[in-house]
């Protein structure tokens, strides 16, 4: 949660916050939980039967589920080893009448890559994961339909190699699927193990949370620079922000990937020290540790009033601003053969 300065523009969004069922609306007499039951109660619609599926892999794979569901990711699910899982399902059984049962089928495998710090997206239609789950629902009676039962999902397995983006088609067939995959039909539990099976390859990671500095692939790279040599040991926020999101702040001990923001691991740092301090008492000594040259402390504020600007126009900065001021060391960097190496 670095708060450097970049030169990136647009309209930059707010990361979502967490909501709880017993949040109310303003001014409703009326609750998130009310919504969800409302909007989200039939589980098999296919918009919300893809949601499910997405969570039923992130909680079989011990994926971090602190923060809501990225619907703009190029990707459905992060493995606590950094695999990169895109979630296909489809279901013999729909939300509305049917004459017969549908066809399993699967579309969408490929795309144009998301760049979330430019809102820019690639030219070219490419595969953007590591592995492919291909999820089938597979109940066929609806009186029978179960939308809490898990043990009514199977998966298949794909590794992203065996997908051809100039050979890929609009729609996909579970015999195309069967023929492709390294696993499947599996149940749920089996899953977390195939999906590694299936990413042999891939750069571990140490399954620590992640510390992600900059918001941009050039500035990260060289923060994750600064950190590796040692020059910075120390990074700051706003309070503000960690209470939106409903997070804890780190506590002196705690361990952190570093990570860049392709999720390749380059590093363990520990935090040493946390102190929740005015903007008017950040000094000196901090502003060195933050090791990016700052000529003094209104050099600094200077840089990180920007960036928190940049990011939320209306955030209100005065001396009593309370900001996150968090120590760090490096105790441990990637092996030099786990994809972490190339900013070394």
């Amino acid at each position: 949660m670095d708060q450097s300065d970049s030169s990136a523009a647009g309209l930059v969004p707010v990361p979502p916050r967490t909501l709880r069922a017993s949040e109310r609306f303003s001014g409703l007499d009326a609750t998130v939980e009310d919504f969800w039951s409302w909007a989200y109660s039939d589980l098999r619609s296919n918009v919300v039967r893809s949601a499910v599926a997405e969570f039923l892999v992130a909680v079989a794979v011990g994926a971090d589920r602190s923060s809501p569901r990225d619907s703009w990711g190029n990707y459905d699910v992060s493995t606590p080893g950094g695999v990169c899982v895109e979630v296909k399902s489809s279901g013999y059984l729909q939300s509305w009448w049917q004459r017969r049962l549908s066809q399993i089928g699967f579309s969408r495998l490929i795309g144009r890559e998301f760049d979330a710090t430019t809102g820019l997206l690639s030219g070219d239609q490419r595969v953007r994961c590591d592995v492919y789950v291909f999820a089938v629902q597979i109940c066929e009676v609806p009186a029978q339909y179960d939308v809490l039962d898990p043990g009514q999902w199977r998966f298949y397995v794909v590794g992203a190699e065996r997908v051809d983006p100039a050979a890929i088609t609009r729609n996909v067939s579970l015999a195309w699927v069967k023929r492709q995959a390294s696993a499947g039909p599996i149940e749920l539990g089996d899953l977390a193990d195939e999906i590694g099976a299936a990413a042999p390859d891939h750069p571990q990671r140490s399954g620590y949370p992640d510390f992600e500095l900059g918001d941009g692939a050039a500035l990260t790279a060289r923060l994750i620079e600064l950190v590796l040599s040692g020059s910075k040991t120390a990074t700051s926020s706003l309070l503000a922000a960690w209470e939106a999101e409903r997070s804890e702040i780190p506590e002196p001990g705690s361990r952190w990937a570093l990570i860049d923001g392709d999720g390749v691991e380059h590093g363990v740092v520990q935090t040493t020290a946390v102190r929740v301090v005015r903007l008017a008492d950040v000094d000196a000594a901090f502003a060195r540790d933050e090791g990016e040259g700052y000529s003094g402390v209104a050099d600094w504020r200077g840089a990180h009033e920007r960036f928190w600007r940049k990011h939320d126009p209306d955030v209100p900065l005065d001396d009593e601003t309370l900001i996150v001021c968090q120590h760090f060391r490096l105790i441990e960097n990637a092996p030099a053969d786990s994809g972490g190496s190339k900013l070394h």
